[in-house]
């Protein structure tokens, strides 16, 4: 099972408990805290990769993270390594932010640019998306000069491509189908 879809167990998991036990404001610390950890490079590898070695992970675990989080956070880290998920630990925080959007009714919007977006661009974009989804909108605008221009619009598994690569790409598929 990927590490993306384990994540979103163990986060539906911890939203549970921070409900349930009032503590949602230091599980929310130790998730940010998780996911700055990730930040490095060489932890987020190490996550990643194949484990054989249990004793050795939760000695990763013990010093990677454990000083850093709650207990209870810490106790939902070792049950990860005791049951070989510690790839889930990447995904973690986002699986976090989804839950956290769904139960608010917010539906996070990235809007993909070569350049930033106009601030008059995202406000349409954001009121036709809400429109369209019939919800709140959280828009983000993050560059990727790749794309030359145009726009990409993702949320949930959705994709509206109006980059000039994306049209470049279906034109390429539909030259080569002549």
């Amino acid at each position: 099972m990927s590490g993306r879809i384990v994540a979103i167990r163990y986060a539906t998991a911890l939203y549970q408990v921070a409900v349930e036990k009032k503590m949602f404001e230091a599980i929310v610390g130790d998730l940010t805290r998780l996911n700055e950890i990730m930040g490095v490079a060489l932890i987020r590898e190490y996550c990643l990769k194949a484990h054989v070695n249990q004793v050795l992970e939760m000695k990763f675990i013990n010093t990677a993270f454990i000083p850093y989080v709650s207990q209870t956070t810490g106790e939902m880290l070792k049950i990860a390594v005791r049951n070989g998920r510690l790839a889930a630990l990447p995904y973690l925080f986002a699986a976090w932010k989804n839950i956290i959007n769904q139960e608010s009714g917010i539906v996070e919007v990235m809007l993909e640019s070569a350049d930033e977006a106009e601030q008059n661009i995202q406000q349409i974009i954001e009121t036709k998306m809400a429109k369209r989804l019939g919800k709140k909108i959280k828009l983000n605008n993050i560059v990727v000069p790749k794309l030359l221009g145009g726009i990409r619009i993702l949320w949930d598994n959705h994709l509206i491509d109006l980059s000039a690569i994306g049209r470049l790409k279906i034109m390429r598929a539909l030259f080569k189908a002549v």
